[in-house]
């Protein structure tokens, strides 16, 4: 399974997103109740970063190039991705 994690690496996660804009993001948010991972589009603008927002301080950005991948992720951790309303990946 080719899935990267980014937790507080801002620098990480714009690198990756920007080398794969076909691929999908999981947005986990942090904590002992995170509710259900949303799944996104590489591109989805809900989460492209910007220069006034951390995106990978307060929620865990889980990305791979094949969106098998994250359900296989998320099946993992005993989670269901929501797709995201926005980008329908």
């Amino acid at each position: 399974m080719a899935v990267t994690h980014f937790q507080d690496d801002e620098d990480g996660y714009h690198k990756w997103l920007y080398a794969n804009l076909d691929g999908y993001v999981v947005n986990a948010v942090r904590g002992s109740n995170p509710g259900e991972p949303v799944l996104h589009r590489a591109t989805c603008d809900t989460i492209t970063p910007t220069p006034d927002r951390a995106f990978t301080k307060l929620d865990v950005k889980v990305c791979a190039v094949k969106r098998f991948e994250l359900d296989e992720w998320a099946r993992s951790v005993d989670r269901r991705l929501k797709p995201c309303v926005f980008c329908d990946p």
